[in-house]
């Protein structure tokens, strides 16, 4: 497919495309000018490139409304990334308002509430900084940001020297999406809810909004006297299987936990680095309960360790997710808040929805634009609670 990286370099892509349009773009498009309309009449026709007897050979000869019409047209068909943000050097927040105004002005019918989401750096002074991200394959193993198993903590921990409390413990972050039965590892398989290339497929319910719970104590998870979750991000199956191959040592670390809280070993007070967590074959629930098992102190902000569990790049629960929740760009930025990495269109829409706008006031997309509101609405810092790993 062509890629049309910015407006700038589209004026002189347009002669070439103009070509190939002139002998092959003759589907019906509605509201277009007189001269790409039929020279018989002025209603909608064929898109032929004839006004009267005179051939438009080039976008050049077109008149402003027609070179306008087209150009929106080729950005909309062909505009599935902006490289500019990154070659400007534009910051997230403007990278994200120059985006926000293409997608306003040029793309139509669904694609026109296409979101934009700015992804920072994680910070220090984030709200969740306490919170270790897992990410997971399909079969909910630990992977980690290599792939591995290794699993990293980004910062340093500043230790208080103090057991964490049970209230500390269960301060977990949001859920944003739960795993249905047909998506636990532990479902059968010929289950079209469970065949990620069923139309049936459905893995996770994914929330309208964040929820907060009451997360498990660490103690209570590790005896499984305490069923709440202990993680943040996909609310997933607690008993899916480890790999076997590493379930006994797994299964000796839960049974030699001491049951006094006195008994638990502490690590004195300062600043130190935790992990890296070795995970491999262990689920992401599991590699979670793990990394809290040995991080059992509170903070000197009075926090304790938490997990987020999210679907790594390129698996199918994060590819259906990203479809389920309609079409979207995001925007990763630096620590310094410039953009990092190309923006790009990802997912899709979902199929079989009738009433389009109402699935996007139902909770589809609670954030997107609706008609009625005006381009400050859209181009709001959209808020993001989803933790993105260094």
């Amino acid at each position: 497919m062509l890629i049309i990286k910015s407006k700038l370099g589209l004026l002189a892509s347009l002669a070439v495309v103009s070509a190939i349009i002139v002998f092959s773009y003759n589907t019906r498009i509605d509201g277009a000018p007189k001269s790409l309309r039929s020279a018989e009449s002025d209603a909608e026709g064929p898109l032929d490139f004839y006004d009267g007897a005179r051939r438009l050979s080039s976008i050049e000869e077109m008149d402003k409304d027609t070179r306008k019409y087209m150009t929106n047209r080729i950005l909309e068909v062909f505009k599935e990334t902006w490289p500019i943000c990154v070659t400007a050097h534009m910051n997230a927040i403007d990278c994200k308002e120059f985006i926000d105004r293409e997608i306003i002005t040029t793309f139509t019918d669904r694609d026109k509430y296409i979101r934009v989401i700015i992804k920072d750096k994680r910070k220090k002074k984030d709200t969740w900084y306490n919170t270790v991200v897992i990410p997971m394959n399909d079969l909910d193993f630990a992977r980690g940001r290599e792939q591995n198993g290794m699993i990293y903590y980004d910062f340093n921990w500043d230790g208080s020297g103090e057991l964490a409390t049970p209230d500390q413990e269960t301060e977990t972050p949001p859920i944003l999406a739960t795993e249905t039965e047909a998506g636990s590892p532990n479902h059968d398989p010929n289950d079209p809810a469970s065949d990620p290339n069923s139309t049936e497929y459905f893995p996770l319910i994914i929330e309208v909004q964040p929820i907060l719970v009451v997360g498990a104590t660490t103690g209570g998870a590790a005896k499984k006297t305490d069923t709440n979750p202990i993680c943040g991000g996909v609310a997933v199956d607690p008993d899916a299987p480890n790999d076997p191959a590493v379930d006994p040592e797994f299964q000796d670390l839960l049974a030699n936990q001491p049951t006094d809280p006195g008994d638990i070993t502490i690590e004195g007070a300062g600043a130190r680095q935790l992990g890296p967590w070795n995970c491999t074959g262990l689920t992401g629930y599991n590699c979670c309960l793990k990394i809290k098992l040995d991080v059992r102190d509170r903070d000197t902000q009075d926090k304790a360790i938490q997990c987020q569990l999210i679907y790594e790049e390129g698996s199918d629960k994060e590819q259906w997710w990203l479809n389920a929740r309609g079409k979207k760009v995001f925007i990763f930025s630096n620590h310094n808040e410039f953009v990092s990495k190309i923006p790009e269109i990802v997912g899709g829409w979902p199929k079989g929805i009738k009433d389009f706008e109402q699935w996007l006031r139902d909770g589809g997309d609670p954030n997107q634009v609706l008609p009625g509101y005006n381009e400050e609405d859209h181009i709001a810092y959209v808020n993001n609670y989803e933790i993105v790993p260094e």
